[in-house]
């Protein structure tokens, strides 16, 4: 075998791997979703679908926000791009010779192209944001980001790489391509950045009813306090199956944060820090959040922690000792 075949080969092995690792990492979240309680979110569906439209697709909401927002959106539409050249790359090194995107329909190579480059010029203004500007509703205690927009950028480069050079030059462009886009797809569930996938179904299938109606709370009802019964929610196994999805497509933008009340009359209650700390959890780590560490310290030093400090987190201790 050549060394063109063996390196054909390696690659092939490598996605065929990542792949699987995706595909583990998945079953893992859905699993972790449908053991929550139960919730019907079958109601609405023309709206929904319109939802999936304007939202998802249309990137509605997030262009709110111009310069982060619409940067974003191009992101989110060029990833809808290369998932179809990426495609038609894995097409080429399953044959060993064309993608399916022959003329005419090659010229879809060049829409992603533009995308490509709007890719680029919107990991440059996330970057600026995150990394200069660091506006305060964002957090920072994780390389997470950098590492994510680079992984982009890099995905955007290789393609531009394989598209605008001939040969075997451009053959390992596109290997190079493939290479980078399954390692970020096995990655993806492992990070905040299972948002990528999350938040188009978390959209959808989204609270489309009054958002303060709270549930009914039999407040008379007799419980099995030593058995772990309680009042409303007190461990992770009281959530809904909709909440959990919450929790796992949060990609920590601080917009929850802007809008609270409680937070800008600068008190301990954060709702971005506590749906993050929530997060990290539920996956058996330590959370990061000012909240929780005030929560932490006051247990080691064993104190009361002051009224002011703890105003507003009503049971947030409870929810701390998740299982």
């Amino acid at each position: 075998m050549s060394l063109h075949g063996i390196i054909r080969l390696l690659v092939g092995v490598y996605l065929v791997g990542a792949l699987a690792i995706f595909a583990r990492l998945l079953r893992d979240k859905i699993r972790f979703v449908r053991r929550g309680g139960p919730e019907d979110r079958s109601d609405h569906v023309g709206r929904r679908i319109g939802i999936f439209l304007t939202e998802v697709l249309g990137q509605s909401k997030v262009r709110q926000r111009l310069a982060a927002g619409w940067a974003h959106a191009l992101v989110f539409w060029g990833f809808l791009a290369f998932a179809i050249s990426t495609l038609n790359l894995l097409v080429k090194l399953i044959t060993g010779g064309e993608g399916f995107l022959v003329p005419p329909a090659d010229a879809f190579l060049t829409v992603v192209d533009a995308f490509a480059v709007a890719i680029l010029v919107g990991i440059g203004v996330l970057a600026f944001r995150r990394f200069i500007l660091r506006p305060s509703y964002l957090t920072y205690y994780t390389v997470e980001s950098g590492i994510v927009l680079g992984v982009i950028g890099l995905i955007a480069v290789t393609h531009l790489g394989e598209h605008y050079s001939a040969g075997l030059v451009a053959e390992y462009w596109g290997y190079a391509h493939l290479v980078v886009a399954f390692g970020f797809l096995a990655y993806v569930p492992t990070s905040k950045h299972f948002h990528i996938l999350g938040a188009p179904v978390n959209a959808v299938l989204q609270q489309l009813e009054d958002h303060q109606k709270m549930d009914p709370l039999d407040l008379e009802a007799e419980l099995d306090f030593e058995g772990g019964e309680s009042y409303g929610w007190n461990r992770l196994k009281d959530f809904a199956w909709t909440d959990r999805l919450n929790l796992l497509t949060c990609i920590e933008c601080g917009r929850c944060q802007e809008a609270c009340p409680a937070h800008a009359t600068n008190k301990l209650l954060n709702p971005r820090d506590f749906i993050v700390d929530l997060k990290y959890h539920a996956k058996g780590k330590e959370p990061h959040g000012a909240q929780a560490q005030a929560l932490h310290l006051g247990r080691v030093l064993d104190v009361q922690l002051t009224q002011p400090a703890i105003d507003g987190l009503g049971e947030i201790s409870n929810l701390y000792s998740l299982k």
